[in-house]
């Protein structure tokens, strides 16, 4: 079963606050801001200013020798009760050598290692899935096998968390605390709103929040009026914006959302890709529809987020199946058009609106 990230959170917030401290902590996910923020949280716990300039190393493959790195575990603590090393990968050293090593990490020593992706193994199973697999795995020395670590080391020595995607009570928490320090409230309805128009991203929402703080100075509290003034659409929220018009046959609306794709600097080439696609995801939310799977299904089938999958159905209702193969047929005979200058995205609009 995939990890929980909020009750790691907590569990790790928790150890922090009362001085217990595991060997090994492994970070990853594309969430950079949480795992800094989570890295300098250990380090700040582990280390004070004055112990940090002999006890703290930050090895990457441009400053260690990979020959350098078991002395460097093994160091002991210079007057200080601990050592942190902090690895930015472990994707430039022996991994056959580095699980050794990770099993027998000195009491004193807190390793934390911070990576974007955790590879496969070579069964395929995910190493971020933390549910317990009973098969061992092959991996080579070049993958390190994640699944197979975790059964042989001590459990109480190591956490992993995955920063893949901030939960909605992480992002609630993050943007009231930028609002905090304005005496700004917002409410947990445009918060989501918020969470939805950047497209979910933390360091995103990060900084829209931040903006839209410093342009609320002096109110009360921030508005959907306010997001929408100055937190700009995601270019796939706009475009199924304009299908919606388009379905509608609101044809002032669409030539609005075509604009407003224009001068954020997108040119057709750009904008017709997109459209073709939101079709045919819109034809396979359809079918999801028609055999009657469950939205969860639907996510899953399609790897899209919940958010996409509601657009898409909304407008999926709207259209006939046979209709939806008639517009990605167009979308395919236009898009060949583009290569040789023949068509424009004025073109497939007039088309798509007629059939």
């Amino acid at each position: 079963m995939a990890e929980d990230i909020s009750l790691s959170i907590n569990e790790l917030d928790k150890e922090l606050s009362e001085g217990r401290y595991k060997n090994l902590y492994l970070l990853f996910g594309k969430e950079k801001n949480l795992i800094d923020e989570y890295k300098n949280k250990i380090i700040n716990s582990a280390l004070s200013d004055a112990e940090r300039d002999m006890n703290l190393e930050i090895i990457n493959k441009d400053n260690y020798d990979p020959s350098d790195i078991s002395n460097i575990i093994n160091s002991v603590p210079f007057f200080s009760e601990r050592r942190v090393i902090v690895f930015d990968t472990i994707n430039f050293l022996n991994h056959s050598e580095l699980y050794d090593m990770f099993l027998s990490i000195p009491e004193e020593t807190i390793i934390i290692v911070l990576e974007e992706d955790i590879k496969k193994n070579s069964k395929g199973k995910n190493d971020s899935d933390d549910g317990d697999d009973e098969e061992e795995n092959t991996s080579s020395s070049s993958s390190f096998d994640l699944t197979k670590f975790k059964k042989e080391i001590d459990k109480e020595k190591f956490m992993q968390i995955n920063f893949d995607k901030a939960t909605d009570n992480i992002v609630e928490q993050k943007v009231l605390n930028i609002f905090d320090e304005y005496n700004l409230k917002i409410s947990k309805l445009n918060i989501n709103y918020l969470s939805e128009r950047t497209g979910g991203d933390l360091n995103t929402i990060i900084n829209e929040a931040s903006k839209l703080a410093n342009y609320a100075k002096g109110k009360k509290e921030v508005t959907k009026d306010d997001i929408d003034l100055l937190v700009a659409e995601k270019l796939e929220e706009t475009i199924f914006d304009l299908i919606n018009d388009l379905t509608n046959k609101n044809m002032t609306g669409v030539q609005k959302k075509y604009k407003a794709l224009l001068y954020a600097g997108n040119d057709d080439r750009a904008i017709m890709p997109l459209v073709a696609w939101q079709y045919m995801l819109i034809y396979e939310v359809k079918l999801g529809m028609l055999e009657n799977k469950s939205q969860k299904e639907i996510e899953t089938l399609t790897g899209q987020k919940t958010f996409t999958i509601n657009k898409a159905a909304n407008i999926a209702r709207k259209i006939d199946v046979n209709k939806l193969k008639a517009i990605i047929r167009l979308c395919n005979e236009v898009s060949i058009g583009f290569t040789k200058g023949d068509n424009n995205f004025d073109l497939l609009l007039d088309k798509i609106v007629n059939l």
